[in-house]
């Protein structure tokens, strides 16, 4: 669930046959308290006492259903599998809802404001909730961001004791400081350490940062330059490779070199490109320009820019590689000769993507754990939506939000859904049993849960990955721990992560009859 609960508590709404007198003096009907306390010692207690206190006369009072009558908390001492227990407690045939006991927060979080002098120019980070945000995370030292550019000022007092060697593949015998200050600009943005009394603040304050320099002293490269830039970075454990670079068309050297980078693990962040006023690609007015490299992949994150008022900046180019946007206009940041500034005057995509960049890492310092397709899905569901409803060519699924993201709070589907289907054959079963399903998406994990008739879990499987559309049938052998189970019926959780992070669960009933 992206959202926080409770994780030691549960909701349960009984269906209203079950709902006696007696299951209200007794708490809860005799086999839906067994399967509560199979997963511990459960203290039951009924949410409300079915009195309704309206002020009206008591024949209209007799009239009204008390909403809250039906439901009863079941509380732990200490930590349970709450999504597991909710997908069992739903398979009770007494059982009309389940669900955890969510966490509400007020949303005027105090934002967390850094000493940084240059702070307050730092308008862009207010829009995006940074300040926010960094309540709940300031980044991690074991998170590597690579910035694949024209290289990092290497002398920058916003960047010491975070930067790690690199690489200069512009010039190899020499060290990937910055000729240009595009790199160091975009690396500021990034990943600048805050709240030290000294410029500016990054996104991200403590990451290590990679320099990687694949373009020149004018700002350009080409496609063996950045490609065994990209590589590079994934070999030196980048979780995040910033691409503030771009082409016009496809360029499939740059493509392996982007699937090589993910396949390992990484995010790939780029921007989407600037057309200079000459009009964006796929539809808009004066257009002619093909698609930009790299941001069109698929497994790359495409970052648009905003101009100061919330639109879409007149140079941001738009298309289906849109994935989500950040301020790009006037941007502050630190500056190749040491100081602090807008590099250029701080306009282009270049300067939206590091925000990004940095705030992955801030993800992933909070969530060690999750994938790059996780994190990516995080992105989505907690943008700010902006333009057309859900994902648009011009900005995507919106602008990012750093306290949503870092706090789980989605704008849009949390990513938990239930299969539409679970079955099991032979059933009843002998000598074995293959559980079926499948999913819309590709499948990346894939658990069975078994639990007899009391609600105790017995075994778990594990399934193999799958693609979409094809169904799944992980197998069972009747046994656990070498010996057949007994005759009788079992409960089965399947729970399925896909490779984009949702988490779907199904369950259904197993005979085996020998």
């Amino acid at each position: 669930m992206l959202a926080d609960y409770l994780p030691n508590q549960v909701l349960i709404k009984l269906k209203e046959p079950a709902l006696t007198a007696r299951s209200v003096s007794a708490g809860l009907p005799e086999g839906l308290r067994t399967l509560l306390n199979s997963q511990g010692a459960a203290e039951i207690s009924k949410i409300s006492d079915g009195q309704v206190s309206t002020g009206k006369t008591q024949a209209a009072t007799q009239a009204l259903a008390d909403p809250l009558g039906r439901y009863f908390l079941a509380e732990y001492p200490s930590t349970v599998n709450v999504p597991l227990l909710v997908a069992l407690l739903q398979s009770d045939a007494s059982v009309e809802h389940a669900q955890p006991v969510y966490i509400y927060r007020t949303q005027d979080v105090a934002p967390f404001q850094p000493n940084d002098p240059s702070f307050p120019s730092q308008t862009h980070l207010n829009r995006i909730h940074a300040p926010e945000g960094w309540t709940l995370s300031t980044g991690s030292p074991s998170v590597k961001i690579a910035i694949v550019d024209t290289g990092v000022r290497l002398t920058h007092e916003d960047f010491q004791g975070r930067l790690e060697a690199g690489r200069n593949f512009v010039s190899p015998n020499e060290t990937p400081d910055d000729d240009n200050g595009h790199g160091t600009a975009v690396a500021g943005l990034a990943a600048a350490t805050g709240h030290n009394g000294r410029g500016v603040a990054g996104l991200d304050w403590q990451a290590k940062i990679i320099p990687v320099k694949v373009l020149n002293e004018n700002g350009e490269g080409n496609s063996r330059w950045v490609g065994e830039g990209i590589i590079y970075a994934a070999d030196q454990g980048a979780a995040v490779i910033n691409l503030s670079l771009g082409m016009e068309g496809i360029d499939l050297f740059i493509q392996a070199a982007c699937d090589y980078a993910y396949e390992r693990g990484a995010i790939l962040v780029a921007a989407m490109g600037n057309d200079n006023g000459v009009g964006g690609k796929d539809g808009r007015p004066g257009s002619g320009l093909p698609p930009m490299c790299p941001a069109l992949f698929e497994n790359v994150i495409g970052v648009g820019s905003l101009d100061a008022q919330g639109n879409l900046s007149d140079f941001s180019v738009i298309g289906n590689g849109a994935d989500v946007v950040a301020p790009g206009e006037g941007i502050f940041s630190t500056l190749r000769d040491g100081t602090y500034g807008k590099h250029d005057g701080g306009n282009g995509t270049s300067f939206a993507a590091p925000q990004v960049s940095g705030l992955c890492t801030l993800l992933l310092a909070k969530y060690p754990d999750r994938t790059a397709q996780q994190i990516r899905l995080i992105l989505q569901n907690t943008a700010d939506d902006l333009g057309a409803t859900g994902r648009d060519r011009e900005f995507g699924y919106g602008m990012i939000n750093v306290y949503h993201a870092l706090a789980n709070i989605p704008t849009k589907s949390s990513g938990e859904q239930k299969l539409k289907e679970v079955l099991s054959f032979p059933n009843p079963a002998e000598k074995y049993a293959k559980f079926s399903f499948k999913t819309d998406k590709a499948v990346e994990q894939v658990e069975v849960l078994i639990y007899d008739s009391r609600g105790r879990k017995i075994t778990t499987l594990a399934g193999d990955r799958g693609m979409a559309g094809v169904y799944i049938t992980p197998e069972w052998d009747l046994q656990v721990d070498g010996r057949e189970v007994a005759n009788g019926s079992y409960i089965y959780v399947v729970k399925v992560t896909t490779t984009d992070g949702e988490i779907s669960y199904g369950r259904n009933v197993l005979s085996v009859v020998r």
